[in-house]
């Protein structure tokens, strides 16, 4: 059931990858897809781009807005 999940999820992203990149790039899909299958799967499992993320919040903060929640299990050590 794993594989069969992922390979659903994983034909929706493509699907998605070649609208959203065919409206950027004002590609006709009615002729041809935008990406292939196999380049969305090399992108996929290269992971070209690389994310600029945040720093997560720190810890001390994590906890003071949890206990503001009055959760049992966030406890300020």
């Amino acid at each position: 059931m794993f594989y069969f999940n992922f390979v659903i999820l994983t034909y929706n992203m493509w699907t998605v990858a070649n609208v959203l990149g065919a409206e950027e790039q004002e590609h006709d899909l009615s002729s041809e897809n935008l990406f292939t299958a196999n380049r969305f799967t090399r992108a996929f499992e290269d992971d070209e781009v690389t994310l600029d993320l945040d720093d997560p919040p720190e810890e001390s903060w994590v906890i003071r807005t949890l206990c503001e929640f009055g959760l049992p299990w966030a406890t300020v050590t």
